[in-house]
């Protein structure tokens, strides 16, 4: 180093000439963050302590199969400090009657976002959701590939048929 510290800060600064492909954490706080309930200021930032103890309880209760990773802490981990409110976030109430059923699509065994949260949000819209249940393990339906679903989501949102999908 000889008293140079621009290698080290030229690996922890993101360089802005990078592709879009190191991004992947930024694209990911921006849906979470801009999800999750926002905080009120730095008194009510969580703690290492306290993100380490959800972290842990939400294994052992959701998920006690998978091991801990960063997506197991969101959506709080790091959203205090993104720049952005989500003003559009919807908290309710959940059982108005939609134009248009919303398509909900789960893996069957899925360690981030477990089925019975699919199961959860289908039950609280009611007619206004359908819930597709894809046969296999892995975060999100494109981790295998299926057909059917494939189908499905080219009906959704290719050919706007709603409520015929899944009944």
């Amino acid at each position: 180093m000889n008293g140079d510290p621009t290698a080290i800060m030229n690996d922890l600064v993101p360089d802005s000439s990078r592709s879009v492909a190191d991004k992947g954490d930024l694209y990911r706080y921006a849906v979470t963050c801009l999800d999750a309930l926002p905080f009120d200021g730095p008194s009510t930032w969580p703690t290492a302590e306290k993100l380490a103890d959800e972290a842990i309880n939400r294994i052992r209760k959701i998920s006690p199969h998978f091991g801990i990773s960063t997506t197991l802490s969101e959506p709080d981990g790091g959203c205090e400090f993104w720049p952005a409110k989500g003003v559009e976030r919807f908290v309710g109430p959940w059982n108005h009657t939609l134009a248009h059923p919303i398509l909900i699509a789960s893996t069957a065994v899925d360690p981030i976002t477990p089925l019975t949260s699919a199961k959860l949000v289908n039950q609280l819209l009611g007619n206004s959701s359908r819930l597709l249940i894809q046969n296999n393990p892995g975060h999100v339906t494109f981790s295998a590939v299926s057909s059917c679903t494939a189908k499905v989501f080219l009906a959704y949102f290719g050919n706007a048929i709603w409520v015929e999908l899944l009944d």
